[in-house]
């Protein structure tokens, strides 16, 4: 079986890949692709280490200090030009330089309030949604710029009915979601990069995210979508 690399944090109180988010993702992968190793030190990944592997996950990996100039980012850049797979979970940092925002299709805009979503599914006929019914989490819907990147398939959608005061006040994010009108907000895609694949989803706050079963069949088969062999 073909083997996946997932970049993660470790770090306590922070999205901690070992508070049973490892354990429901090899739940949601078996029998798909086997999880060969979990490492959290970005740094030291090498083009060389990344080519043995059918993909790379990244699930809240420190990587805000990451930049375009970093070893890693050039890296990564030519495992997906070359043929890669990537698929990214509950992570926006990447959009926090230019680089990086072009590999996972999204500029980072702002951090909403922890509070209920409304997934929905971007509409019928496209292999990833099969089976996928709307769903609802508790989550960190992240905002992003998608408009200006390269071209995506947009894939789900959050609606928030009672968006809640942002904390900090940077940037009240009841403009996106209109009070209550009902916006959708796109918060998982695909798209290719030469010859590699990316899909980007949000929901993964914590391990509860990965237990609902709309959304484990959402990466199932955006999981087959990736590792499907094409010419």
């Amino acid at each position: 079986m073909e083997k996946a690399l997932v970049i993660t944090s470790f770090r306590r109180n922070f999205h901690n890949y070992r508070d049973g988010v490892g354990e429901e993702l090899r739940g949601i992968l078996r029998g798909k692709i086997e999880i060969g190793a979990e490492r959290e030190d970005m740094a030291g990944i090498t083009l060389e280490e990344l080519q043995r592997y059918a993909c790379v996950i990244c699930y809240c990996p420190d990587s805000w200090e990451l930049t375009g100039k970093d070893p890693f980012a050039a890296a990564l850049a030519s495992y997906l030009f070359a043929g890669g797979r990537f698929l990214l979970l509950h992570i926006m940092s990447f959009g926090g330089f230019a680089e990086g925002a072009q590999l996972f299709g999204g500029a980072f805009r702002m951090h909403p309030p922890y509070q209920k979503y409304r997934f929905v599914p971007a509409g019928t006929g496209d292999k990833v949604l099969e089976g996928v019914k709307e769903f609802s989490l508790y989550e960190e819907a992240h905002l992003l710029h998608t408009d200006r990147l390269l071209p995506k398939e947009m894939l789900l959608f959050a609606v928030c009915e009672r968006p809640m005061p942002h904390s900090r006040g940077v940037l009240p994010h009841g403009d996106i979601y209109a009070q209550n009108s009902g916006i959708r907000v796109p918060l998982a895609w695909k798209y290719r990069l030469c010859r590699g694949k990316v899909v980007y989803s949000c929901p993964g706050h914590n391990a509860e995210s990965f237990r609902e079963p709309s959304y484990r069949r959402f990466l199932q088969n955006a999981v087959d979508w990736l590792l499907e062999q094409e010419n």
